[in-house]
């Protein structure tokens, strides 16, 4: 996969590295690695807490440039993570990774059990993370969707049948008050969209458009 110019990663088990294919330059042979950047639990500024046996890098996805830097993010799997696990563990994880254009980690998003704002269901040994794609902008906000496989899913009858989950993200570092519209700012148009909603009591006109049941 690419990234970042005509970057290609590797994968380690429990680490990823991204590295700066050559071009032909002199003597250089085209394809061979110009520089590389590894992000693990102590390089590449990577600041997530990662335990033995998580996996992190056990898949890996490009999934587009999420905080409007021009640099693609990666969402990465940690599919033996167990955050919010009992006894076996294992329920996965996927980190958000924003990058830097030298390949270094300048933020990232944990999902799991108990983060990220995500409200599915995960039971040990589900594996979430153990495959990720991208698959474009499904809803039309700009920020690309990402199924994230959970191979040992058992909780619609039966024994590890497995699942998909189809992951709508927020394209936000933050979570900015004000911000109605989800673009990561406080602008003229929040303001005109909280003015024009400011009379609804959803109690009295559940009916309205602008009562959207959570």
């Amino acid at each position: 996969m690419s990234l970042l110019r005509s970057n290609s990663i590797t994968v380690f088990f429990a680490c990823l590295a991204v590295c700066f294919c050559n071009v032909p330059v002199q003597a250089a042979q085209t394809g061979t690695v110009l520089s590389h950047q590894k992000i693990s639990d102590t390089e590449g500024n990577f600041g997530g807490i990662l335990d033995n046996g998580d996996a992190l890098g056990y898949s890996v996805a490009s999934i587009g440039d999420l905080d409007g830097d021009g640099i693609n993010e990666l969402a990465v799997g940690a599919y033996q993570d167990d955050d919010g696990g009992g006894r076996d563990g294992g329920k996965g994880s996927v980190w958000i990774l924003f990058l830097k254009s030298d390949g270094t980690v300048k933020g990232q998003q944990k999902i799991s059990d108990t983060e990220g704002n995500f409200t599915g269901i995960l039971e040990d040994v589900d594996h979430f993370g153990n495959s990720i794609a991208s698959i474009g902008d499904l809803d039309g906000d700009g920020v690309t969707e990402i199924t994230v496989g959970s191979p040992g899913d058992d909780d619609d009858g039966g024994s590890a049948r497995g699942a998909v989950w189809v992951l709508f993200l927020y394209d936000c570092l933050y979570d900015l008050k004000g911000d109605v519209d989800n673009d990561c700012k406080v602008d003229f148009f929040d303001f005109t969209m909280t003015a024009a909603n400011w009379l609804i009591d959803c109690d009295l006109t559940p009916g309205n458009p602008a009562c959207i049941p959570k």
